[in-house]
């Protein structure tokens, strides 16, 4: 292994740089997947007012991905059902527009270029302006079975989509337009 390293032969080092970075990141992603549970979530206020007023309880678990419209919390496995963390979702929930439960691969993309966009009906595809983003009836996603055969497309009605996919779990109270029965999957915009 060593001996590839160092060789001379810059294709042999770079296809060996490459298969140990997608080695260390699987891993990597596997591992956060084993330790946390993380959520996405969007407040109904701005970030920074949210972040302000929960930062006693959120401070070491949150966190604002690139492009996106959303914190991203995270919680150890072993944590969740402590009191505290209970007492979390208590206090924050009525402050949160939606929260999606999300993988770590969803948060950080996997590259898919080799697979074909997928393209979903019209009519199973609603924009929210309010969260920057669209919610894409389950039977329809599923369908086109992403990551498998089909990749996530660029742009849904010529607004690009940010590569990951969140299962809509959770929603403001007396919100109609979505039911509370994980009937939709969530595509985030791009910010911008």
């Amino acid at each position: 292994m060593l001996k590839t390293y160092t060789s001379k032969h810059s294709s042999l080092r770079d296809d060996f740089k490459k298969k140990t970075r997608k080695r260390f990141r699987e891993d990597f992603l596997e591992l956060l997947d084993e330790k946390y549970v993380f959520y996405a979530v969007w407040s109904k206020n701005s970030e920074t007012e949210f972040v302000n007023a929960h930062f006693r309880m959120l401070a070491g678990k949150i966190f604002k991905p690139a492009d996106l419209k959303c914190l991203i919390l995270a919680l150890e496995k072993t944590s969740i059902d402590d009191d505290d963390v209970k007492e979390m979702w208590k206090r924050i929930e009525g402050d949160c527009e939606m929260i999606a439960r999300v993988t770590p691969k969803e948060i950080w993309e996997n590259d898919l270029s080799d697979l074909e966009e997928a393209e979903f009906e019209e009519k199973s595809v609603i924009f929210d302006k309010s969260l920057n983003g669209f919610f894409v009836k389950r039977e329809s996603f599923e369908k086109a079975k992403i990551g498998e055969v089909h990749r996530l497309p660029k742009y849904i009605m010529n607004k690009p989509v940010v590569g990951n996919v969140f299962l809509q779990n959770g929603f403001s109270a007396g919100n109609p337009k979505f039911s509370d029965k994980d009937e939709y999957y969530f595509l985030p915009c791009k910010e911008g």
